[in-house]
């Protein structure tokens, strides 16, 4: 009788519990993050009409000469195998990767001081920034391929600066601007053109 006693207050212990934090806990906090910071709490996505085109806190891979290139990502940005590649510092492997990324760069840029966030991938693989000066360096290719000319390019030059935002530790501020935002941009000029 004492056993089925001491199941039951476990049991009705285990429910309530499981109510509170499983249930009523995560619906509060879901509805004041929406409240208090809608536009976070829905994962600072990017509209265009009713499209999401991205998020402004998860970077896309781009490929193509006339957009902005990010930061390399070991996991494709690929949401779900996020992370780094786990290679120490002393590793042969790694140095063999940044040392062909910085090769890549030499060669496509025809400068031998690079940005470091280009040379390694983030710890999650999914940084969507890039320094103003990484980004400011692929303005020439960029122009090339979209044809632009002197006053297109400097306006480029402006927009990067002007999205260039400190990111990061407060005392370090950092400046970032998202490449994603970037390139949104750069397509928006291209269908208004």
């Amino acid at each position: 009788m004492k056993t089925a006693r001491t199941a039951m207050i476990a049991l009705s212990y285990l429910f309530f519990i499981t109510l509170i934090t499983g249930l009523l806990y995560p619906l509060a906090v879901t509805l004041l993050a929406n409240l208090i910071f809608p536009e976070k709490s829905k994962g600072s996505l990017i509209m265009e009409g009713n499209v999401v085109r991205g998020s402004m806190l998860i970077g896309q891979e781009f490929k193509a000469d006339k957009f902005f290139h990010g930061r390399p990502s070991c996991s494709s940005y690929d949401t779900m195998g996020s992370g780094a590649s786990n290679l120490s510092v002393t590793s042969a492997a790694l140095k063999a990767e940044v040392d062909k990324r910085r090769e890549e760069w030499c060669r496509a840029y025809g400068i031998s001081r690079i940005p470091e966030e280009m040379l390694y991938a983030s710890a999650s693989g999914l940084d969507p920034e890039i320094s103003p000066e990484a980004a400011l360096i692929q303005v020439e290719r960029i122009s090339k391929a979209r044809g632009y000319d002197e006053h297109q390019k400097t306006r480029l030059k402006e927009y990067i600066k002007g999205k260039s935002d400190p990111k990061g530790i407060s005392v370090l501020n950092i400046p970032r601007v998202n490449v994603v935002e970037l390139n949104l941009m750069l397509e928006g000029n291209d269908r208004h053109d």
